[in-house]
This record gives structure tokens, sequence and C-alpha cells, in this order.
């Protein structure tokens, strides 16, 4: 999906680079680390704030201080055309993956509105992926959809028969058109609403799910507290949620199946 931008770097590495690897060049790669990266050090719990600064300082003193976001989470490749991908392997359970580019990230003032939007569409058990795809039409095994939120990214993740590809895909596109044209009820985003603040009340009881928030904001450059966050979500209007929805646009429909199936109408059902 993101073949001509630093965001297609693999998070783990690759297999074939372990081969080049060995002591000295780990060790110079190590040192570059510690002298040029960018690093996050976070401590919570019961301790004296000063006392654990001053330990981490010490550790690090001749490290600059920096909180630049990565590069590759700025960049952005404009896209027009859509992408589809067939993947063939001795399976039995097709995975299908579609990813939409929202145009909207944390640092923008839709962010929550894209949150509930999400909610909404595919991502808890009321929304439109999982009663339309999995409850009505029997048609996947699960369906669910997830953001990400530094990059505009969402994806549907869904596992189907490969036969009922094109049909599951087509609800799918269903949905979104649905969400887009206000297809869903003030109680609906109410209720999502809750539910959102249910997974916000659970993230900020765990320490790595406080982390985890702490360091999205460093990376996003937007500071938020915890009534901040909760207040953005109660703020959404559906008018809010209608505006997000119209800026996703369809960039990369993937399949991993094991033979090759009808995708989409204008003949373009594989790359």
């Amino acid at each position: 999906m993101y073949e001509d931008e630093l965001y297609i770097i693999a998070t783990n590495g690759y297999i074939d680079d372990l081969s080049k690897i060995n002591a000295i060049n780990l060790f110079e790669y190590y040192r570059q680390l510690l002298q040029q990266d960018a690093f996050d050090v976070y401590v919570l719990g019961d301790f004296q704030q000063d006392h654990i600064a001053e330990k981490v300082m010490q550790i690090f003193a001749n490290k600059p201080i920096t909180t630049s976001p990565s590069d590759a989470v700025k960049e952005t490749v404009a896209k027009n055309d859509v992408k589809v991908i067939q993947e063939l392997q001795p399976i039995e359970q097709t995975k299908l993956h579609i990813g939409y580019r929202t145009n909207c990230t944390f640092q923008d003032d839709d962010y929550f509105a894209l949150l509930l939007m999400n909610g909404l569409f595919g991502s808890f058990p009321n929304s439109k992926l999982f009663q339309e795809v999995r409850e009505k039409h029997s048609l996947a095994y699960y369906a669910t959809s997830r953001i990400e939120s530094h990059k505009g990214l969402l994806i549907v993740l869904c596992g189907i028969e490969g036969a009922n590809s094109k049909q599951t895909i087509d609800i799918i596109q269903t949905q979104l058109t649905a969400m887009q044209e206000g297809d869903f009820t003030e109680a609906e985003l109410t209720e999502t609403k809750e539910l959102f603040m249910n997974d916000l009340r659970e993230t900020f009881d765990s320490a790595g799910g406080m982390i985890e928030l702490l360091y999205q904001q460093i990376v996003g450059n937007r500071s938020l507290s915890i009534e901040q966050y909760m207040d953005g979500i109660q703020a959404v209007s559906k008018a809010d949620v209608i505006q997000v929805a119209e800026n996703i646009v369809l960039d990369t429909i993937f399949l991993l199946t094991n033979e090759e199936v009808e995708v989409m109408d204008d003949g373009k059902n594989s790359l």
C-alpha cells in the first residue's frame, strides 16, 4: 500500500539482511543509535521523580534531546488508482485486507470524529461490518476495522471463503457509503461513544496503556489530557462523522487465498 513511501519498511526488518550483520557493524550501529536516534524513556510507578530523572540523565549524558516525529509518518504520496493484489497460498481461509486513506491523523481536529466513524464502521460489535458482513450475510469468520492514527490508515480485516470475495468487498464498500451518507442513528453514535469511554478507562487503568497514549502524543506532536481526550470524543456530532467519512478513499485490496478470484467489476482483479 505504501510502496513509494518510507512507511513500507518492515518494523521487524528483513531475513536477507541478517547475514550482513556482524559484531563490528552491529556495535557501530549501537553507538550511532545512542548519539543520533530519537528515543523516549517512560517511568511509571511509585518513585521520586528527581531521583529517576537524574539517573536517566547520567546514563545518557551525551545524548541530544529531540522529539521529532518520524519522516515516515509525515510523508504522504498522492494516490489515484485502486490497487488489487492477490497472493496464492495453499490455505483454507481467505484473508481479505482493504486499505483506505482517511486523510486524517492524530494531529487533526477531526481525529475524534475519525475514531467514532471507525467505531460505527467496523471496530465494535454494534458496527456495520460486524452486523452486515458477519451476522446478516454470514460471509466472514471475523470482520473488523482499525485505524493507524499517525499515518491516516484505515484497514478492514476479514477472514472469508475465497468464493465470497467480491460479494464481501461490495458489502464493505456499501457500508462505507452508508457512513458517508449518514446512515446511522444518534442512538448508535451515543452507544459508540460509551464504548470508546469504556476502552479509554481500561487503557488509563494500565501502565502500558498510559505510556502508549503518552507516546502517541509525542509522535503526533499534540498534547491531550485524559479529560481533553474524553471531551473530544463526547463533542463529536453526527455531521462531524459524516464529514470525516467523506474524505476516506479506497487505496488497496489484498487477498491471501488459494485460487485467484474475481474482485472488481472493472476487470482489475489482480496485479
